[in-house]
């Protein structure tokens, strides 16, 4: 069926209100459109562009600080689950009015495979709890989003549920290319880290290198269950961990993460002393 029409008039009118051409369009590979007061309706005019098919080489979005809302969202996802933005690479959504309902058809547009090149989902500053978080951790299960590297979730809503959730998505195997994960200012306590401890100990997240979980609810038990899996050496290219503003003693961590870091070194530089042919059996 095809994607019902708007008037012109309406798409001008938009495109007005954004600072971009009709003509453009079809050659643009970035659109920044954050900040432009884009809201629920403004999303419909968005979402009649990618089902016609006007942005066929975009592969950057930035919809940043507007007014999106769940209906928004939602008539986004189904016009992203055509298929019609195949490059796309890079989404910013941050700081609009996303909550479960519209992430989680964000989430059905993702498991569809229509994002596979997708390789940074920013949602930072919205609404999305739990029952958000799970959606999201199906789809990512469905190994739907095999290129992220970065995932963003900051300053949302997201307590233990929504982590155990999005531990089992990372047990799947199927975030192997993550290298930032950003959780900072939820609600996410011992239970949930530790949820998130298990995976992250079986060598799931090896390109890990950047773990934002400050201003949550951990304690020392998620504290103590972190520093184990760093310990583990399951994380090997870690290199920030943020856990300030948390009730729980975050020396475990530190101290894991820096002991780590030692006997890399020492592996180095033991490396670079060897001379050649050390080690290597006689012919």
């Amino acid at each position: 069926m095809p994607p019902p029409q708007l008037p012109e008039s309406e798409v001008e009118a938009f495109l007005a209100k954004v600072g971009s051409l009709r003509g453009n369009l079809q050659k643009a590979t970035h659109l920044d459109w954050h900040g432009k007061r884009i809201d629920d309706d403004d999303c419909k005019v968005i979402a009649h562009l990618i089902d016609i098919g006007s942005l066929p080489k975009l592969t950057y979005l930035k919809l940043d600080f507007n007014q999106i809302g769940d209906a928004g969202m939602s008539a986004l996802a189904s016009a992203i689950a055509s298929g019609s933005l195949p490059k796309l690479t890079y989404l910013k959504l941050d700081f609009n009015q996303i909550g479960d309902a519209g992430m989680s058809a964000l989430a059905s547009a993702i498991a569809s495979g229509s994002l596979g090149s997708l390789e940074t989902l920013l949602l930072n500053g919205n609404a999305i709890g739990d029952a958000g978080v799970s959606a999201l951790a199906g789809a990512i299960a469905s190994g739907s989003l095999g290129a992220l590297t970065v995932l963003v979730l900051s300053e949302n809503q997201i307590g233990d549920a929504g982590m155990k959730a999005l531990a089992g998505a990372i047990a799947s195997g199927s975030l192997g290319s993550l290298e930032m994960l950003y959780l900072q200012a939820n609600e996410i306590g011992d239970a949930g880290v530790s949820a998130l401890a298990d995976p992250f100990a079986s060598w799931l997240l090896g390109n890990l290198k950047v773990l934002d979980l400050g201003s949550n609810q951990i304690g020392d038990a998620g504290m103590n269950a972190l520093a184990g899996a760093v310990a583990s050496g399951s994380l090997p290219v870690l290199q920030n961990v943020d856990l300030s503003g948390n009730s729980g003693y975050a020396e475990p961590v530190e101290k894991a993460l820096a002991n780590r870091k030692r006997s890399v070194d020492f592996g180095e530089k033991a490396d670079r002393s060897r001379r050649p042919g050390d080690g290597l059996s006689a012919v």
